[in-house]
């Protein structure tokens, strides 16, 4: 039960950075004020996921102080976290993965008491280190894009749409990629724009 206890996939927050300590409310950006909408509405949806994300944590914190500790324990996300993450490449990439990998790496002796007398099987150099960062901000980006389209298609996060809402789906993709594509010139830029939305139309 110790291993198993993790939150809810429609609940966690899956960023490859860690919340802050403890149960308090994450507040917005210190310069949400000085983005633009674009980048207050990312915003605003990344802060409402974190401070979901810490509501779970707090209502188990009430109401089942053992699950809580199980759920929080950092033992607990060192072990299981790689291994559910390796399972999911295909649909999150590599970077939630590597985030784990990085954290095992760096507290292996939280992980394996001692060491157990056995080294981390796995490293990462500065360069890897910094690589990771910038390419966590571009999954980041992508994800909190993902949520956004997902939320105005009205469409959930396995993809699915109700069947009285697929029509309206597919004309609001429709429109929001050509919407899209009009602010790219014609030419690979373009093709590659096509080729990279998430929801491509349905070809005969």
């Amino acid at each position: 039960m110790f291993f198993a206890a993790r939150t809810p996939s429609f609940i966690q927050y899956h960023t490859p950075t860690s919340l802050p300590k403890g149960l308090d409310k994450v507040p917005l950006p210190a310069d949400f004020d000085s983005m633009d909408a674009e980048e207050q509405a990312l915003a605003l949806v990344d802060v409402d996921n974190a401070n979901r994300h810490t509501l779970y944590e707090a209502l188990c914190a009430t109401e089942n102080t053992g699950y809580y500790h199980a759920l929080t324990g950092i033992p607990h996300e060192l072990i299981t976290q790689p291994i559910f993450f390796a399972g999911r490449t295909w649909s999150r990439g590599l970077v939630p993965l590597r985030e784990f990998l990085i954290r095992l790496w760096r507290y292996w002796h939280v992980a394996v008491p001692g060491g157990g007398g056995v080294p981390c099987p796995i490293g990462f150099t500065d360069e890897e280190l910094a690589v990771h960062r910038q390419e966590a901000v571009t999954w980041q980006r992508a994800e909190d894009h993902m949520e956004i389209l997902n939320a105005s298609l009205g469409v959930q996060e396995n993809g699915w749409v109700h069947n009285d809402q697929y029509e309206d789906a597919v004309a609001k993709n429709d429109a929001l990629r050509m919407q899209l594509l009009d602010t790219v010139p014609e030419g690979p830029e373009r093709e590659e724009a096509a080729a990279v939305w998430p929801y491509r139309p349905w070809e005969s």
